[in-house]
Formats: C-alpha cells, structure tokens, sequence
C-alpha cells in the first residue's frame, strides 16, 4: 500500500531545474500533480526538460534566468502568482563549485569569491525574501490528510515550503580547498534557520538537505574520482542518485512533514557519521 503525501496540487519554484537534482525534483513534483515553474541558466536543458514532461501549458512555465539577476528574477516571480495561483513549493537547487576549487584559502583571488556567493547564497537569500512576501499572502493548500485521516485541523497548513539545497560541505569543512563553496553552503544554514525561525508560525516552513557525493551535472568532469572516494569513505560504498535527493525534498514539503522546520536532512550515506 502506498503512502500518500497528502496534497501536493501547489505550484513548485525549482531553480537550477534544467539538470541533476533540480530535475529529478521537477519529475518527482510533476509526478504528485504540482504546477511547475522551472528556473535555469541552460535554456536547451528546460526545454528538454518540458517536453519530457509533457504538461499542458496552464501547468508548466520555463524560464531562461541567471539567478544573480536578482531584480529580472523579482519581476518574474512576482508574475507566477496570477498565471498559475501562487507559489507553494520553493526548491533552490542551483549551486556552483567556483573557479579553481582545489586552490587554497591564502591563494584566492578576490574575484573567485564573488560568483561562489552570489549564487550559492546571495541569490537564494534574495530568492526568499521574494517568494516568502508572496506566501505570506495567499491561503494556504487544503489538506487531504485532515479529511482522509481524520488529523487535528490546523496541523497540516502549509502556505508555503522551502527547501534549500546545501552540502555535506554545509557542516564541516573536510579539505584545505574550496573555501568560498564551503562558506556559501554553511551560510546557506544560517539562511533555513533564519527562514524557519521566522516564519514557521505563519505557515512556512524551511528546512535544507545536505547531500554528499551525487551523480550530477557539477562534478561530471571528475566522475570517476568521485565514484573512488566515495567507495573508500562513505559507509554505503556509493555515490547518491539525484532521484533519491529530489524524493527527499518532496517529502519534506508535504503533509507528512508538516512539524519539520529548520532542519537540516543528511543525505551522505553515513559519511557525516564517521
């Protein structure tokens, strides 16, 4: 017997949705009956994405952005609400290594900080303070499970959810390299944390997932090297698909997680247990 999620028919924001966790979440979404807005850089990867699909047009919008153009990106999330009635669902899953990822601290330039934290942190920061002005608006999604489980009325509110998409990186720092994506990630708790404190008594929840080795898009180029490390160090003797990071957040934005908020979901297989 399946478990149901409950009601998952809002509409779900989905940044860096053009490849690797962020389209596994737009598969795992569109396959619960949300709405989807998909937001990415690789405007060939969205529209291979929608077409993959195969929603109708009231129920899809792709929409080609960098997300450090925060005041083109205000101005279409401001758009959503009245072409598919609102946004439920936030998953920010764009994210960069940065320039020269294996140089040292003392050997930065300044420059390979900037493009790390605008879009590691910078952009999600600004990306929620937009979307959370509109939450804070609209009703929240009915619940099934209070009608089908007979649960308490109020316990499964949802106006809105966010996850963000940090890092094994988010909790420690395992290496003398990566600095500026070893900081943004961290940051990037502060940010769920902040959110969640915030405004998880007004019907929004934020919580973050912190995944370690997965197959995506973002470390295609060292692949294999990551395979190997991952067999030596992670418990589980593998790298993580990114399905199984974009179930995760599906989950934590239904019903079924409704008291979870602030937290931050391991998804490393064990390594942060070593």
């Amino acid at each position: 017997m399946s478990l149901s999620l409950g009601n998952m028919n809002g509409v779900a924001l989905i940044t860096g949705a053009a490849s690797g966790i962020g389209r596994e979440c737009a598969l795992a979404f569109a396959r619960c009956g949300s709405k989807l807005v998909l937001v990415d850089r690789n405007l060939e990867g969205l529209e291979a994405l929608k077409k993959q699909l195969r929603l109708p047009e009231d129920r899809i919008i792709v929409e080609q952005i960098d997300v450090t153009n925060i005041v083109a990106l205000a101005h279409f999330i401001r758009t959503i609400p009245k072409r598919l009635g609102g946004i439920h669902f936030l998953i920010q899953c764009s994210g960069i290594l940065g320039p020269d990822y294996d140089v040292p601290l003392h050997e930065l330039p300044e420059k390979h900080w900037g493009l790390v934290i605008d879009i590691n942190l910078k952009a999600p920061a600004l990306i929620t303070r937009e979307v959370v002005r509109l939450m804070l608006k609209q009703e929240p999604l009915p619940s099934v499970l209070e009608k089908e489980e007979g649960r308490k009325a109020g316990t499964c509110t949802r106006r809105g959810v966010i996850i963000n998409m940090g890092s094994s990186a988010s909790l420690r720092a395992r290496s003398a390299s990566g600095a500026p994506y070893i900081t943004s990630k961290h940051g990037l708790i502060g940010l769920t944390k902040v959110t969640a404190v915030s405004y998880g008594g007004q019907g929004i929840r934020c919580n973050a997932l912190a995944p370690g080795f997965v197959a995506t898009p973002l470390v295609a180029g060292i692949a294999s090297k990551v395979e190997q490390v991952a067999r030596e160090v992670v418990p589980q003797r593998r790298v993580a698909e990114a399905v199984e990071i974009a179930e995760m957040a599906l989950f934590l934005c239904s019903e079924r997680a409704n008291y979870s908020n602030g937290s931050i979901i391991t998804m490393d297989g064990g390594w942060s247990a070593t």
